[in-house]
């Protein structure tokens, strides 16, 4: 009965119009707490390479249901947001753009880094305010190239095992990421698999045995330079 009651606030409230209490709420309840956010942004964190400084561009693409970019405006980088949905929080270092990535119109050769926090999976798949388009993450890989300054680093993460699609996000294989990032410089590449709601490091040939099909139960961590 209580849990019924828990789960009927909980929609109610999930529902209204947009304000930070709904975010906080949203995040409790999609276990962010238990996800493989625990190891993607501490991955993010150890792999910034610069000192923070308003002078070093941050763009963190997909920052809807996260405080990572506020989290990286409070160091003291320079952070833009983009994401499709409307982002609540504010902060002096951060600007938020609504919109597609592979849309609005970057000045090239911009950011020192780009992050791209389990977002690329679900570019092009109808999802979160987007329009069906197969090739769209690889598109936006490309805009990814294009916005970074020479030099500049990519940390991405994505699902990682064996290859698949569901009606909302991508599981990528070792083909498909060598494929997208082509262009880049691979630093760096760290894999982890859930066992039992914890999130453990792994080797590459055992990631690749992951059945990503009913939830991102593997994921990769690229860090990658624009040369």
């Amino acid at each position: 009965m209580l849990t019924n009651f828990v789960k009927a606030v909980a929609s109610l409230v999930l529902n209204l119009p947009g304000n930070n209490f709904k975010n906080t709420l949203r995040n409790f309840f999609y276990g962010e707490v238990i996800s493989e956010r625990i190891v993607e942004y501490a991955l993010c964190f150890a792999n910034l390479e610069k000192e923070p400084s308003k002078k070093v561009k941050i763009l963190d693409i997909g920052c809807y249901y996260s405080n990572f970019p506020i989290q990286l405006a409070s160091m003291g980088y320079s952070v833009t947001g983009i994401d499709m949905m409307k982002y609540e929080l504010t902060h002096p270092n951060f600007r938020f753009i609504k919109g597609n990535i592979n849309k609005l119109n970057f000045k090239k050769n911009k950011y020192d880094i780009i992050t791209c926090i389990s977002t690329l999976e679900h570019i092009g798949l109808a999802v979160y305010g987007d329009n069906l388009n197969l090739d769209a993450d690889g598109r936006a890989v490309n805009t990814i190239y294009k916005l970074l300054k020479p030099g500049g680093v990519i940390l991405i993460t994505v699902p990682f095992g064996k290859k698949g699609r569901t009606d909302s996000y991508r599981s990528y294989d070792w083909d498909n990421i060598m494929k997208l990032f082509r262009n880049f410089r691979v630093l760096e590449t760290l894999f982890y698999k859930e066992r039992l709601r914890k999130w453990i490091p792994t080797q590459k040939d055992e990631a690749i045995k992951t059945d990503n099909k009913k939830r991102a139960r593997g994921i990769v961590f690229i860090k990658a330079k624009k040369s």
